[in-house]
């Protein structure tokens, strides 16, 4: 056994000894084989040297030959030099051509002397690309009225706007169409300033009854107008009411509305004024009884911007009763009227103005406003309740 062991151990010991032998032997082939190829890549290395040189050489040609040919350019280009010179005088000959260039600006002269024209007729219409009608106050006046009465118009005007504003208050008389050329009164306001025209009308310079525009400068805060007609008693004060300034968004094109005449004749009398605006309207004027009965109608047109008032006799061409109703109907362009009250004793006024009728479905909304939900909401609502019991049910099962 144990002489086994020692042969195997020096077996072991031999092949040791052989595989040392080997590595050494390979080793030094590997060397042989490695210096073997050191020659090869010498050469290879010259040879890339040689090639980065002669690279190089022509490089260094490269830009010689190029200074070579910038310094060819300058020289040629240095007799062209005196070129220039005949170009200077070339230019020269330009100038006196030059001379021709006044008779170009002559041409542009007359088409300048054109345009100040044109400047001058844009100023002949100053307020037509500078200002806006932002509404109107229907009614205004300065006269005497019935029974000793005289009826006068105050206005008042805030400027509710961050920055200032400015305009013209525009007084068209009765019967005529309203120009923008009428007698007007400027205005400048400054953030909540108020300004006030006790009599407005007399302001002007002029008396009797009209319409007003109040005109404001493009992009500009429209004011807040307070326009107050009223009877001026004197000693005895005053007596009179606010009407409206109607913005011309608020009025439409065509329909109807009603007014409704004194409940006794004798003791008031009614007035009813119509103004157009920017297109000619048509108008019909249909008389009812308390009933609801038609008893008379009559038809109307107006120019643009025209402003009348007349008793309800002569616009109507019928007298009234107690308790009768007017129905205006227009077509053709936007319309305010209004229908006046005047107490015969102590000159009360007071003024109606014509409500857009739009028809039944404003009522229903109003009603379903005013009281609980409406059909298709409670139907919603039991529906919904039914849902929360069945699940509810659902869930304990």
């Amino acid at each position: 056994m144990i002489q086994s062991r020692a042969i195997a151990f020096a077996g072991n010991r031999l092949w040791g000894k052989i595989a040392v032998a080997g590595s050494l032997l390979f080793s030094a082939l590997g060397l042989c084989t490695a210096l073997a190829q050191t020659p090869t890549g010498t050469p290879t290395t010259t040879a890339t040297t040689t090639v980065t040189t002669t690279a190089t050489a022509t490089t260094t040609q490269s830009p010689t030959a190029t200074v070579t040919q910038a310094v060819s350019q300058t020289a040629t280009s240095t007799p062209p030099a005196t070129t220039p010179t005949i170009g200077i005088t070339q230019v020269v000959t330009l100038t006196p051509n030059a001379s021709a260039s006044p008779t170009v600006t002559r041409t542009r002269t007359p088409t300048r002397t054109k345009t100040p024209t044109h400047a001058v007729t844009a100023t002949g219409t100053p307020g037509a690309p500078a200002e806006t009608v932002a509404g109107y106050i229907p009614v205004v006046g300065s006269l005497p009225g019935n029974f000793g009465s005289f009826f006068k118009t105050s206005v008042q005007l805030l400027n509710p706007g961050q920055s200032p504003s400015a305009g013209r208050l525009i007084f068209h008389p009765a019967g005529v169409s309203g120009q923008l050329t009428d007698p007007s009164v400027s205005w400048t306001l400054n953030p909540g300033q108020v300004i006030s025209y006790p009599d407005l009308v007399a302001t002007l310079g002029q008396s009797g009854l009209g319409s007003l525009d109040v005109t404001v400068g493009d992009g500009q805060p429209v004011p807040l107008v307070i326009a107050r007609i009223f009877d001026d008693a004197g000693a005895g004060g005053t007596l009179g009411f606010t009407e409206p300034f109607v913005h011309p968004s608020e009025v439409p094109a065509q329909g109807s509305g009603f007014l409704v005449g004194p409940s006794d004749v004798t003791q008031d009398r009614f007035n009813i004024g119509i103004r157009s605006l920017d297109s000619p309207v048509s108008v019909m004027a249909t008389v009812l009884d308390s009933s609801g009965n038609v008893l008379h109608s009559v038809t109307r047109t107006y120019d643009a911007n025209v402003f009348v008032q007349l008793s309800a006799t002569e616009f109507l061409g019928f007298s009234l009763g107690n308790d009768q109703s007017i129905e205006i109907a227009f077509t053709g362009g936007g319309l305010i009227a209004y229908g006046a009250t005047v107490d015969n004793v102590s000159n009360d006024p007071s003024a109606q103005f014509l409500p857009y009728v739009t028809g039944t479905p404003v009522a229903q909304e109003a009603r379903a406003s005013r009281g609980g939900p409406s059909a298709p909401l409670k139907v919603a609502l039991v529906l919904a309740m039914l849902g929360v019991g069945a699940a509810i049910v659902i869930s304990k099962r």
